[in-house]
């Protein structure tokens, strides 16, 4: 009795093809990591989004390097003596000094009824000829509230605005809530206007202080 033993067995068109497949695809490994020639690999060689920030080396991005008009450069110079205020940065961090601090300008009010129509919490006017950022934090006090009740307050000043919004839910009692909002605009009359959701039975109120420092035209 004669034994056939497995690896004397011819091998499958299958097994010889997969072989072949796996001895190309090692080779090939092999030359692309030690066979490129230098300067070789280009733009049109990397594919879209393939160098990610993990491939970027620690602190080798400088200003020469990052576009300016999404990046503010480090700010780089200071202001002293008799022209100790920054005016304005510039893209590339540049700073220009005035003589004077900025102006700063601030109101407060009462408690206002804020109900379905907008309500105007506080206003202020802001003199001409320059840039302000201005701010606003209106504290809202909701009391009684039978279902889910959503208050938003808009700070604006000429057609510059920020709309934000808070939601209460559902309670017998008082809730307060803040909703800060702050932009940079010109002058004009900066305005804190409030409105809700919620039904007459319940009790919406606002209370805001509003501030606005002077600043330069940056970048």
């Amino acid at each position: 009795m004669h034994h056939t033993w497995p690896w004397r067995r011819r091998p499958s068109a299958a097994l010889v093809v997969a072989f072949v497949a796996l001895f190309v695809a090692l080779g090939g490994v092999g030359w692309a990591a030690t066979q490129l020639p230098a300067n070789s690999v280009g733009t049109r060689q990397l594919r879209n989004n393939a160098v990610t920030y993990q491939k970027i080396a620690l602190h080798t991005i400088g200003a020469q390097r990052i576009d300016q008009n999404v990046v503010q450069v480090r700010v780089g110079g200071t202001c002293s003596g008799t022209k100790g205020a920054i005016g304005s940065i510039a893209r590339s961090g540049g700073v220009s000094c005035n003589s004077t601090v900025p102006n700063e300008f601030g109101a407060s009010g009462p408690a206002v009824p804020i109900k379905t129509s907008s309500a105007t919490v506080i206003t202020k006017s802001l003199p001409g000829g320059s840039n302000y950022l201005v701010l606003a934090n209106p504290s809202i006090a909701v009391t009684g509230a039978a279902s889910q009740v959503t208050v938003g307050c808009t700070l604006s000043v000429g057609s510059t605005n920020q709309f934000r919004n808070i939601t209460f839910p559902a309670t017998a009692g008082t809730q307060l809530g803040v909703i800060p909002l702050q932009l940079a605009a010109g002058s004009g009359t900066a305005t804190v206007a409030c409105s809700t959701d919620a039904p007459a039975s319940t009790s919406v109120t606002g209370l805001s202080g509003r501030g606005a420092i002077q600043t330069g035209t940056n970048g």
